[in-house]
């Protein structure tokens, strides 16, 4: 209807696109020599494109690994989401990553859906162990994972016990010692330190960060999801809790440039200059879409009356997770 209309018209005014924030935030720096880019995720089409319309003639080499369906540039490559159907996106990442020259600067750009596309075993973890994790019982494991009903630092702390990207372990195929970090995160950055919220976009592959991998292990056992993995993942997360934590001695600079909690509040300026009062949730929208629900109702009934004037709204914030029976594989024309 008309009001939905005006709402939704309203609302967009607050939005900002990747490509727009990841302009701002380059034009804000100074970058000296030549330099190479990637750009990985749900956004790393405009992010790239942002990327070639500000520094122009200083990139020498660029690689978009974004998700099947996007619209990307030439040098790219395109991965499944939320399940992967292949470890080509992350060998191709490898090898460019491999490639560069130690004095130029990385320059990287990490938003939602990367772990998913560029995800793979790590192979410090197949020699070790001298045990293969074939790609069908990976995407058997995968998908168990995110039917479990995790919310999304969970499911990433999961899927790094067995991982060769989370976490900074990208890092050790980089050759240049200086990196500059972008992250669009679509996580709720108000419930999170902004070093978890950079760790948790995309796992964190170029972020030196470590994790009690013992804890995480204890606490899929609690959720009863470690009897539902496959044997060679327990294998491999086990050789990960006690192998020594991951240093590198890469100079990252790391950026956020935009997050759900920037938006929200660009949804609040907006919407009361369009003269709409404005009641915010207290309580964060986490569960399971069908328990939501009714909270948003109970919520709605209680903040409606304090509002005054003829326009009211109120906003919801958070990510539902919802639970799934275990059945067939995730395709990747499903999930967010």
């Amino acid at each position: 209807d008309t009001s939905t209309i005006a709402v939704i018209t309203a609302m967009r005014k607050g939005l900002s696109t990747p490509e727009t924030c990841l302009k701002k935030a380059l034009n804000d720096l100074t970058f000296q020599g030549t330099i190479r880019a990637i750009a990985l995720g749900k956004a790393a089409g405009p992010c790239m494109k942002a990327i070639h319309d500000t520094l122009g003639s200083q990139i020498t080499a660029s690689l978009s690994v974004g998700k099947h369906g996007d619209t990307l540039g030439p040098d790219s490559i395109t991965g499944a989401h939320p399940i992967p159907d292949s470890f080509k996106p992350y060998k191709t990442l490898v090898n460019f990553l491999k490639a560069g020259h130690k004095n130029e600067l990385l320059l990287t750009v990490v938003s939602g859906g990367t772990t998913s596309i560029i995800s793979a075993p790590d192979p410090k973890l197949t020699q070790t162990l001298n045990l293969a994790y074939p790609l069908e019982l990976f995407r058997e494991d995968m998908n168990t994972i995110v039917k479990a009903g995790l919310d999304i630092e969970n499911q990433n702390n999961v899927r790094n016990l067995v991982s060769g990207t989370g976490l900074g372990r990208l890092l050790t195929h980089v050759t240049q010692n200086q990196i500059e970090s972008f992250v669009v995160s679509d996580v709720l950055g108000e419930k999170m330190s902004p070093t978890l919220e950079m760790e948790t976009v995309g796992s964190g592959p170029f972020i030196n960060g470590n994790r009690h991998f013992n804890d995480v292990i204890a606490m899929m056992k609690a959720q009863k999801l470690w009897a539902k993995v496959s044997d060679v993942f327990k294998s491999y997360a086990l050789e990960r809790a006690i192998q020594a934590p991951l240093i590198t001695s890469h100079r990252v600079n790391s950026h956020i440039i935009d997050n759900s909690e920037l938006a929200h509040e660009r949804m609040v300026h907006v919407l009361e200059q369009e003269g709409y009062a404005v009641a915010i949730s207290p309580q964060l929208v986490l569960g399971d879409p069908r328990d939501e629900a009714k909270a948003i109702i109970r919520i709605s009934k209680e903040l409606f009356p304090t509002l005054n004037g003829k326009k009211k709204i109120i906003l919801f914030r958070g990510e539902p997770v919802p639970r799934f029976d275990l059945g067939p594989i995730l395709s990747h024309h499903q999930g967010g």
